[in-house]
């Protein structure tokens, strides 16, 4: 029977058997009872077979090691499912762990997600993470097990790092029990803190996952001081860890931007790390590349690297470094070494290495700078020890230490010589020192060993000692000794450990110590003993002891004896304080809030009539007599102050007076009155501030008022600043301030949980004005400001506040506005639109948050629309405006539209993600955001008046854009598309139409997926990507032109095809690489150009705005050069076969092509030659034929050289022009066939006659084109021969348009004759000017303008 059951009988083994008695009084198993009745069927002659005892013992510790646990994680599983089970469950680990891991659990579950107000995990004796406002959504899957984060966001983690002893075991793997794929993680703050050091990480977002073993993490978003980091990293946990990772840092620091990228690739004993920088201003780039081979695994080891780096800030990429600017080389390079060295040291060959670092911008500690000129050394490392020799630190102020030192077997001994160190660099009040002596550091396993004498070698006898050990546990100064002259010194000696609560305690003494000695201190002579001693966290915990004897302080007596302790955040005992510093006392004995019902009290008596004599910025006068019971936060009992021209720091009040008196109970008096006048910070001015209360806690009232202003935003002078290589103009913002002129007056009650009131009259006839219409019921409560019932108007709006009560980040309102005028408002806030509107907003709002989020909220226009111009001339009407959201669960739901018939319309719909908190679910900056934009613009004319008068536009457009990413950190992706674009620029007659536009945007780029644009003729079409945000503002585009003729204008055509590729870093450097051919063109310039004001003027206003420019004159001589984008230019012209150019007299065909290039900011060369294939040139009237014309390229493009030939046929004889040399030195010359005299030459080519049959005035035309074409010299001499007095070229003087040569000759004093000839015309007119006296003049024209003038002139110059 039993063997036909093999399965089952193996299976019975780990059940409970059931027992039945044996013949010794025992018990047998089933299995005895089967055996020993089958014995018992045989012969009663047999003898019973021996049985042997089960140990059932053992099966029931089998089935206990396998069902407990599965029972135990089967009911946690259970519980977790549920808020209470989940609240129950920390509640069972906070037992268990005695406290190491405990929740506030708010709502929701471990399962589904969930908030918890804190969360505290220090299961890790030397790691422990602290959380607060922990919210998300996730789920467990348990086979095999993952837990899967949709979202999860915190508002603070604490990660406190305590040291621990030192572990040699090789690390072989990084795993975890279970897979991760967080989707989204958002810290608002992450501190990293180690003893004292706390480095804060701010606004975190990215994405965490892992297979147990592969681990992976996208960093969207960091910020650590000024920088901002993405990257990403992947691993591998198990050794040795191979890995790849990148990480961009992009900082704005000092109005400039630094980008920092760091790509590493390889395994943690062969990691290659790859540098690059880029940015800051044009006279400081950062620029540097670096590549290095590391280990970081068992030990730190460079392999091989180079490092270059220019002007590089550590402070701007990390806020905990110090500031500097940087000029860093590193070579480390690996030494040849044999085969048989090789064996066992394949991963670590011998290196030599230096490196040396300039900073160009020492300055002292105190700033957080580094006080160093220049840093150099060498380094050999081998397997066995590393060597740093020739280490060479020149510190500011000509000081120089210089040492060397070696690293073995995790232990190192460095030896320093410290020669001339100046205390300046410490901070700029300490003394001109020349401190040398040696400094020695000892480093082993376990402890750092410093030791230092430094002595003065000026007149200053002072002297600097230091014996400090750091372990994995402690900081211990065992001395400090500061020594001055005649036996002065002060000794320090004392210890922060690094264990729970960070203990400190400390012990200094002076010795008739003068802090003049040091540096720019009050001249004194200290004595004394003081004792210190606390803890840092979590609440700081100080006390106190010392005396202060037969001192002196800024030539005044000092003297006192302290012993007080002081418990964050509101606990203080003065066992004994009695100080008195010269003319001012201070007294203070007692103790406040020791416990909450405490009796104790505490008596303060300062008497304090010239506060100057304590120095540091402190001034005035003071008296006050206090006696307090209570604690810091809530004291209670009587006081009495009176300040006048107190000043403390950067604080100062005219005059003030506190007298009061606050008794505990129900029926304790509160009387109060405080009277301020002239209070000034840097934020807040006071001209006058009374508040005076009375009554008791019961039943009191108040009444104030107060005069002044509060700074909301500061005001930014208008000022030039250099950004990326660019100089940039910021504009003037006028400060924004609530100006203060407020009478109010209420009454309330104090109770055991907080003060209720009213507020019976509240105005303020200042900015924004407030007129409260009746009395609001206003509390504080348990932490939870409360308002009811408050009507009132601001600002001329009506604001009905039915209820508003505010606990932390959460907020429940219910009310509604009306009459919110936007224009004033903006004008109250300084902010200047675009354009122009006379809307009002009216809404309402009902909205919980908490456990339970619900109501919602909704505004709209109430009236007025929008004007793109001021003069409301062209006024876009809006039918609807509306912003609607609602709570639901734990999002809000966002809603909201534009519409208007000429505009179009703008729909919004979407969410925000709520976020758990102490007070429920709350809406905070790391609140996910989720909303879609749409908009529809169907006539892009209506923005024409804000392009001014020569831009017109037209077409649609339509936007559909997402914004996701936090709500303080938004995050951008869409579509914006556009039809039947049409852009015309009016006066350039430059047409571009039928365009065609659709651009993806992602959170980083804008891709130009099309745009695509009609000309005239032809078609234009741009393909790119643009790079905008952390780390981007880069463009990449190809430009292609189809036969594209871009104007309109019938004296301007112009036809291109061909290619162009556009490149921008986003800082200063644009390329233009292409090739662009002319297939035809028609240049048609007026006769003349329009007038315009020379370089050298400038207009300028009585509008200080308008008239900047004005000084910039003035400041000419000090004014620093423009900077701007530097291009980089390869590209080719081609002006094709029919590129004809008229203007200015001539009328040619053009050919030939030019190449363009400029590299990085150098000067544009053009190479190329331009050849006039055909053509004319009118000159004088006459139209000459160009034989030859060639202008040839070879260098700067505004300076070709010339070679070109005009010529005129008469008859049998041909005279011209040859023009030579460069456009800066062009060299004219007149030819003839057959040859001639310049004079007939010029006579043949003008009037084509000899000079010998010409009129005075043909003379004139003459003389006038001889200037213009032989120059001054050969000018003059023809000029000569023909008896001219005067020439001038520009501007008639009788009327003829366009440009003229006049000529001139004084027949006698009072009679001249005068001869003005159009170059480009044949007009000409003669004047005859008849002096009669000194004011009367007649004047006679004749010619193209006839006529006569009679002329008065009178000076008033002189009476």
């Amino acid at each position: 029977m039993s063997a036909s059951k093999p399965g089952w009988q193996g299976w019975r083994f780990f059940m409970p058997s059931r027992i039945v008695p044996d013949e010794a009084g025992g018990a047998l198993s089933p299995e005895e009872e089967t055996a020993s009745g089958e014995a018992g069927q045989g012969s009663d002659a047999a003898a019973p077979a021996p049985t042997q005892k089960k140990r059932h013992w053992l099966r029931w510790l089998l089935f206990i090691l396998i069902a407990v646990p599965v029972l135990v994680v089967g009911a946690i599983v259970a519980m977790i499912q549920t808020e209470t089970g989940t609240k129950s469950f920390w509640t069972v680990a906070k037992v268990l762990s005695a406290g190491q891991l405990q929740a506030d659990w708010n709502s929701g579950s471990l399962a589904h997600g969930g908030s918890a107000s804190e969360v505290h995990v220090h299961l890790a004796k030397y790691v422990h993470v602290d959380i607060t406002n922990l919210s998300g959504e996730w789920s467990w899957a348990y086979l095999p097990l993952k837990w899967s984060v949709d979202h999860i966001a915190a508002d603070t983690v604490d990660v406190t790092m305590y040291p621990k002893p030192e572990d040699n075991t090789p690390l072989e793997k990084v795993t975890l029990p279970l897979s991760i794929e967080a989707k989204r993680v958002q810290v608002a703050t992450v501190n990293l803190i180690n003893g004292l050091k706390t480095t804060s990480l701010i606004n975190i977002d990215g994405s965490v996952s892992t297979d147990q073993r592969h681990h992976q993490i996208n960093l969207t978003h960091l910020t650590q001081g000024s920088a901002e980091y993405t990257g990403q990293l992947a691993i591998d946990g198990i050794r040795p860890f191979a890995l790849t990772g990148k990480v961009q840092a992009v900082s704005q620091y000092d109005d400039n931007d630094y980008t920092l990228d760091i790509n590493a690739t390889g395994d943690l004993y062969h990691l290659n790390v790859d540098l690059n920088a880029n940015g800051g201003s044009v006279k400081q780039p950062l620029k540097g590349v670096g590549q290095l081979e590391v280990q970081l695994l068992d030990r730190y080891y460079i392999h091989r690297g180079h490092v270059a780096m220019t002007h590089f800030n550590p402070y701007a990429f990390w806020d905990k470094l110090l500031k500097a600017d940087l000029d860093v080389t590193l070579e480390a390079t690996p030494q040849t070494i044999s085969i048989e060295e090789k064996k066992g040291t394949e991963n670590r060959q011998p290196v030599h290495g230096n490196w040396r670092v300039i900073n160009h911008a020492p300055a002292a500690l105190s700033v957080y700078s580094l006080p160093v000129d220049q840093v150099s050394g060498e380094f050999d490392l081998t397997k066995d020890q590393q060597d740093v020799k020739n280490i060479d630190i020149q510190v500011s102020g000509n000081g120089r230490i210089t040492g060397a030192g070696v690293w073995k077997d995790k232990q190192g001994d460095f030896k320093f010589d410290v020669n001339g160190f100046d205390l300046k660099n410490v901070h700029p009040k300490m003394l001109t020192t020349r401190l040398s002596g040696p400094l020695e550091l000892t480093v082993t396993k376990s402890n750092q060993h410093i030791v230092t004498t430094l002595t003065n070698s000026g007149s200053n006898t002072l002297q600097v000692f230091a014996d400090v050990n750091v372990t994995n546990d402690r900081v211990e100064v065992t001395q400090a000794r500061v020594s001055g002259s005649a036996n002065a010194k002060i000794e320090l000696k004392g210890q922060l450990k690094y264990t729970e609560g960070l203990p400190f305690e400390g012990k200094a003494q002076l010795l008739q110590f003068n802090l003049a000695e040091l540096g720019d201190f009050p001249n004194s002579r200290l004595a004394g003993d003081f004792d210190v001693n606390g803890v840092v966290k979590p609440n700081v915990k100080v006390n106190l002891k010392g005396q202060l004897t037969n001192s002196a302080w800024a030539g005044v007596p000092a003297q006192g004896k302290i012993d007080v302790s002081y418990n964050a955040p509101d606990t203080f005992t003065a066992r004994e304080l009695d100080i008195t510093v010269g003319a001012n006392k201070f007294y203070a004995k007692g103790a406040l809030g020791i416990t909450k019902d405490s009796k104790e009290k505490i008596n303060v008596n300062i008497d304090a009539p010239n506060l100057e004599q304590l120095q540091f910025g402190f001034g005035g006068s003071l008296t006050a007599k206090a006696d307090l019971t209570g604690s810091m936060l809530k004291p209670r009992g009587v006081v009495d102050a009176t300040a006048s021209n107190l000043k403390i720091g950067t604080q100062s009040v005219r005059q003030a007076t506190l007298k009061g008196e606050w008794n505990s109970g129900a029926q304790g008096v509160m009387n109060g009155k405080l009277d301020v006048q002239g209070y000034l910070n840097g934020l807040i001015k006071l001209d006058a501030l009374n508040l005076e209360v009375n009554g008791t806690q019961a039943a009191h009232q108040f009444n104030g008022k107060i005069q002044g202003n509060v700074l909301i935003r500061e005001g930014i002078a208008a000022r030039e600043v250099v950004k990326g290589g660019q100089v940039l103009k910021t504009s003037a913002q006028p400060p924004v301030q609530w100006i203060l002129n407020a009478t109010t007056q209420g009454s309330g009650r104090i109770s055991d949980t907080g003060w209720q009131g009213q507020i019976s009259q509240f105005n303020n006839q200042g900015q924004p004005n407030i007129a409260l219409q009746h009395p609001a019921q206003v509390a504080y409560e348990k932490g939870e400001l409360q308002f009811k019932n408050l009507d009132a108007q601001v600002q001329n709006a009506q604001v009905n506040l039915d209820s508003l009560n505010i606990l932390g980040a959460r907020i429940n309102s219910r009310g509604r506005v009306s009459n919110l005028v936007i224009p004033e408002w903006l004008t109250w806030l300084n902010v200047t639109l675009p354009f122009y509107t006379d809307m009002t907003i009216k809404g309402d709002w009902d909205m919980a948050m908490g456990d339970s989020p619900s109501g919602g909220f909704k505004f709209e226009r109430e009236k007025g629309d929008l004007s793109l111009d001021k003069r409301q001339k062209n006024t876009i009407a809006l039918s609807q405006l509306m912003l609607n959201g609602r709570l639901s669960g734990r999002t809000l739901a966002i809603t909201g539209n534009l519409n208007s018939d000429r505009l179009g319309k703008v729909d919004i719909n979407g969410n925000v993600g709520m976020i758990g908190s102490p007070a429920g679910w709350v809406i905070t900056g790391i609140s996910p955001l989720s909303l879609n934009a749409k908009a529809q613009m169907d006539q892009l004319q209506q923005f024409n008046s804000l392009l001014g008068a020569n831009i017109r536009l037209n077409g649609q457009m339509q936007a559909d854009i997402h914004i996701g990413g936090a709500l303080a950190a938004p995050v951008m992706s869409g579509v914006l598309t556009g039809q039947h674009i049409d852009f015309l620029h009016v006066e350039q007659g430059f047409r571009l139409k039928d365009g065609v536009i659709r651009l993806n945007l992602t959170d980083s780029y804008v891709d130009f997926e099309q745009f695509d644009f009609n000309g005239v003729e032809g078609k234009l079409s741009v393909r790119g990507q643009a790079s905008y945000g952390a780390g981007g503002r880069l463009l990449t585009a190809e430009v292609t032109m189809d036969k594209l003729r871009p104007f309109v204008r019938l004296d301007r055509q112009l036809i291109l095809s061909g290619q162009a590729e556009l490149g921008y870093d986003g800082v200063s450097q644009l390329q233009i690489k292409g090739k662009v051919r002319a297939d035809k063109a028609l240049i048609d310039l007026p006769p003349t150009l329009p007038p315009s004001l020379g370089d050298d003027v400038v207009v300028c206003s009585s509008n200080p705005e308008k008239s900047r420019n004005c000084k910039i004159i003035n400041d000419k001589a000090s004014a620093t050069p423009r900077l701007g984008i530097v291009p980089s230019i390869d590209l080719t012209l081609d002006l094709g076969d029919n590129f004809r150019f008229k203007g200015q007299g001539a009328d040619v065909k053009l050919v030939g092509n030019v190449h363009l290039e400029s590299n990085q900011g150098s000067p544009l060369r053009t190479t190329g030659v331009v050849r006039v294939e055909s053509g004319t040139y009118k000159f004088y009237g006459q139209l000459l034929k160009v034989d030859r014309g060639l202008i040839t390229f070879q260098g700067p493009m505004d300076d070709p050289a010339l070679n070109m030939l005009a010529t005129r046929t008469v008859s049998s004889t041909e005279v011209g022009v040859e023009l030579t040399g460069t456009l800066a030195d062009s060299k004219a010359r007149l030819i003839s066939t057959p040859e001639m005299p310049d004079e007939e030459k010029l006579s043949w080519l003008l009037f084509g006659r000899s000079s010998s049959t010409l009129s005075t005035s043909d003379g004139s035309a003459i003389a006038g084109a001889a200037a213009i074409l032989l120059g001054s010299d050969q000018g003059r001499k023809v000029t000569e021969k023909l008896g001219i007095d005067s020439f001038n070229l520009g501007a008639s003087e009788s009327g003829l348009t366009g440009t003229v040569v006049g000529v001139g000759k004084r027949l006698s004093d009072r009679f001249a004759v005068a001869y003005e000839q159009g170059l480009a015309s044949v007009a000409g007119v003669v004047k005859v000017t008849w002096t009669l006296s000194r004011n009367w003049q007649i004047l006679l024209r004749g010619g193209s303008i006839n006529g006569m003038d009679v002329q008065y002139s009178r000076r008033f110059d002189k009476f």
